[in-house]
């Protein structure tokens, strides 16, 4: 119900102005992950910043148009400044953690079944060969199809890991601003509410979400192509008689 609630406000929104299309837009972006962990970055850094500059929390800020004008420079410098820190800062700090991580023996908690190929699939690079070898431009438009897939799945993860990463970072620092300066920022009401076994609980939560886009498994690349499989299937028959 609420989802046919949400899709009607949206439709009578985008019905008024250019301004309101603008507003269901962003709207639709803020409900994917991504887009909702940028958002949240910036609601965060706001947070930080007034309580370092201005000794306020987010819930008592207002600035009028005559007061940004007067402060312009101290915004651009925020806004510069926040650029620098999700654009390369916490990017480095990620990738240090994620080569880190690599060095705990995530191995011993995996499935170590055989993951064997279903019927009808092959792996990608045995696809690859093929193609070559037999000049088959169906085969080699299958195989970059399924590359290109996995290409942007392991980006997708990777982007996700590092975003939650950052977050959590975020967070962290925007609760040490808050008892360093004696405002009840974001991140110090969720340590505040939650408690000690809150904070572990989304410390496991963390972990999880890392060890998935980050730490998880090898997985075989696979691709659908009975030609190939009957053919791989036959040879390896042929080779045990």
């Amino acid at each position: 119900m609420e989802i046919w609630i949400l899709a009607d406000a949206k439709e009578a929104v985008r019905s008024d102005s250019a301004f309101s299309d603008f507003s269901a837009n962003f709207i639709d972006k803020a409900w994917e992950l991504r887009w909702g962990l940028k958002l949240t970055y910036v609601v965060l850094f706001l947070d930080a910043s007034l309580a370092i500059f201005a000794k306020r929390d987010l819930f008592s800020f207002s600035l009028t148009v005559k007061e940004a004008w007067e402060h312009a420079g101290a915004i651009l410098v925020g806004v510069a400044f926040f650029s620098l820190l999700v654009s390369l800062v916490i990017p480095m700090l990620a990738q240090f953690f994620r080569v880190l991580g690599r060095l705990f023996p995530w191995y011993k908690l995996d499935d170590h079944r055989d993951d064997e190929a279903g019927r009808g699939y092959v792996p990608c690079y045995k696809l690859k060969e093929f193609a070559i070898r037999e000049n088959n431009e169906f085969a080699w438009a299958r195989y970059q199809e399924q590359a290109q897939l996995y290409e942007r799945l392991e980006a997708h993860k990777l982007q996700v890991g590092s975003l939650t990463f950052g977050l959590a970072v975020l967070l962290v620092i925007d609760a040490c601003i808050g008892v360093t300066q004696g405002v009840a920022t974001l991140g110090l009401l969720l340590w505040e509410y939650t408690g000690l076994s809150g904070l572990g609980l989304m410390a496991i939560f963390l972990v999880g979400v890392l060890r998935t886009a980050w730490w998880g498994p090898w997985q075989r690349e696979l691709v659908y192509y009975p030609p190939l499989y009957e053919k791989l299937r036959d040879q390896a028959r042929d080779h045990f008689h």
